[in-house]
């Protein structure tokens, strides 16, 4: 739209700015993303809307908040190292609280412990 209105600007976003757009919290909610869009249509430079085009400070708080994503065996492998530091340690207990048996919690975890 902005840049049909300008006849001139970036005709796509990088991935880091996409990434910015998506996660960034927007207090001000559309009216901030919109003058964030038109001035990175605006002011940017080059084909592409890098994520400094639109303007908007990432903390460096913010972008550890982000949730990592993780193959399924790492998210279970990181559950049960969670579970057993809540029971200290006690792969009995851990075991019934995971609905598991001994060898398979000791195959998740891949060791022989």
């Amino acid at each position: 739209m902005y840049r049909k209105q300008t006849g001139c600007g970036a005709a796509r976003l990088s991935a880091e700015a996409l990434e910015i757009i998506r996660t960034y919290r927007w207090p001000g909610n559309v009216r901030e993303l919109k003058n964030a869009i038109e001035r990175a249509v605006v002011m940017g430079k080059g084909d592409e809307i890098s994520a400094a085009d639109l303007g908007v400070a990432v903390s460096e708080s913010e972008v550890a908040a982000r949730p990592q994503l993780l193959t399924l065996r790492e998210a279970e492998r990181r559950h049960i190292e969670y579970v057993l530091r809540q029971v200290d340690g006690n792969k009995a207990e851990a075991c019934r609280i995971l609905d598991i048996v001994r060898s398979t919690l000791y195959k998740k975890l891949g060791d022989s412990s």
